[in-house]
């Protein structure tokens, strides 16, 4: 790999969610003589090129616990999520999901996702192909996450709360809420077994969306604070599901709206 391009690799892959399109392009064109056939296969998370991008575990800085002003203003200032609740939303991720469509297929849901979204279709399709390669690094390192069943789906898949948990995962990972939610798309749910979808705004959810991301995220890319996500707990700890329930108690209970 040249230094120049290992350059551009590092960048590409560090560079916020909200510049992705941009860089994408600026990626692509960088060697102005490229055909747009060459330019259009560099897009492609199977050809050579961005394969060798891919290929290696994708390198993400690490950050501090959330912050408690960071979770306050995400209860009391929520923005809703586009789609979210409808059922042509729960469609779209039902077949990424449970599907994995390739070519045509794709580009025909992406596409959709992108309308529902409120977002541009390049846009999607490049966080799709980081979300593929964060799921391959995810594998890699942990295993698949646990799966949603499919008797679990209608109740669940693309709802408020699951969407929560991939905004969290998302913005920290550079990707949709919606492909956020699909690396772990039980995270979010509360319970024994992940057996209750919380309602809208139950401070149970809200502390069961930030439990579970700072828990995905320590164990599937070795980032953030752990399943204790607020109380600072390091190594093993950080890593144990039952740790970090308190911060219902002494956080999420406590918030004055």
């Amino acid at each position: 790999m040249s230094e120049a391009f290992a350059e551009e690799k590092e960048e590409f892959i560090h560079r916020p969610r909200q510049d992705a399109l941009t860089h994408k392009d600026r990626f692509i064109s960088s060697d102005r003589n490229m055909p747009k056939s060459s330019a259009t296969e560099a897009l492609d998370l199977h050809s050579p090129r961005l394969a060798q991008v891919f290929s290696e575990a994708i390198s993400l800085k690490d950050f501090p616990n959330f912050t408690d002003e960071e979770m306050r203003n995400h209860y009391i200032n929520e923005t809703p999520i586009a789609g979210a609740d409808t059922a042509e939303l729960y469609m779209l991720m039902v077949s990424l999901y449970y599907r994995d469509p390739k070519g045509k297929d794709l580009e025909s849901i992406l596409k959709r996702l992108a309308n529902i979204r409120d977002r541009d279709f390049d846009g999607i399709k490049a966080e799709h192909d980081r979300f593929l390669a964060l799921r391959k690094q995810a594998t890699k390192r942990a295993g698949r996450a646990d799966k949603l069943p499919v008797t679990s789906s209608k109740a669940f898949m693309g709802k408020t709360q699951q969407l929560r948990f991939g905004k969290v995962v998302g913005d920290k990972l550079g990707v949709d809420p919606v492909l956020g939610s699909l690396l772990s798309p039980t995270g979010g749910m509360v319970g024994p077994g992940d057996a209750r979808v919380p309602g809208k705004n139950d401070r149970v959810g809200w502390h069961g969306v930030y439990h579970d991301a700072g828990g995905y995220l320590r164990k599937y890319h070795d980032i953030g604070p752990g399943y204790t996500y607020r109380e600072g707990y390091q190594g093993e700890e950080s890593l144990n599901p039952l740790k970090g329930q308190d911060n219902l108690r002494t956080f999420w209970l406590k918030i004055k709206e």
